[in-house]
């Protein structure tokens, strides 16, 4: 039922029966704009979710990229989603897709004519070959799938246990005497 799901995937199927439907010239230029926005929603409402005092990190007011390095932190390399290989993997290019979503939209939103959109929808397509541009109906149809699989995946992410160095103490205390590499050393054993 549709009314039983997070926050965020209510959002990302609100915007598409809005915004998402439809065809035209200027239809795939929505569907990244929208799309972009999307994705930071539920990046966004992921972290919120995780930390112990989401305010702070709303005042923080970080632009998308610097969620998305904080979403990768947190929740890692993804691989507690499949214990299959090949998923791994996808899951893995999950982060690069989304790299590669937000280099598009800044081309579109900051440019006046876009250059090189090819290039960067050929990376979120994964078809090295991909000669469509933004305006093309195959290429409309094939964001509209990605971004609906990057909402399912981003929907499912859980923090990931901290992995620690093997061999090393994880309580040890801070001492003034220790060179600053040691300190940060210690700081991130903690």
């Amino acid at each position: 039922m549709v009314k039983n799901r997070p926050p965020d995937e209510k959002a990302f199927f609100r915007m598409l029966a809005q915004d998402m439907t439809g065809s035209g010239p200027d239809y795939g230029t929505l569907i990244v704009l929208k799309g972009h926005l999307v994705l930071e929603q539920v990046i966004r409402a992921k972290l919120e979710a995780t930390l112990q005092d989401p305010m702070q990190f709303r005042r923080a007011n970080l632009r998308f990229y610097q969620m998305l390095c904080l979403a990768r932190a947190v929740f890692g390399d993804l691989g507690h989603l499949s214990a299959r290989k090949k998923a791994n993997d996808d899951f893995k290019r999950l982060w690069d897709i989304e790299e590669d979503w937000n280099e598009l939209r800044n081309r579109i939103a900051h440019r006046i004519e876009p250059t090189d959109t090819v290039v960067i929808l050929s990376r979120i397509m994964g078809d090295p070959n991909w000669s469509h541009d933004l305006e093309h109906e195959e290429t409309q149809y094939r964001l509209s799938v990605v971004i609906s699989w990057l909402c399912g995946a981003l929907s499912r992410l859980k923090p990931q246990e901290r992995k620690r160095a093997s061999g090393r103490k994880a309580n040890r205390r801070y001492d003034a005497r220790s060179t600053p590499n040691q300190r940060c050393t210690y700081w991130s054993e903690a």
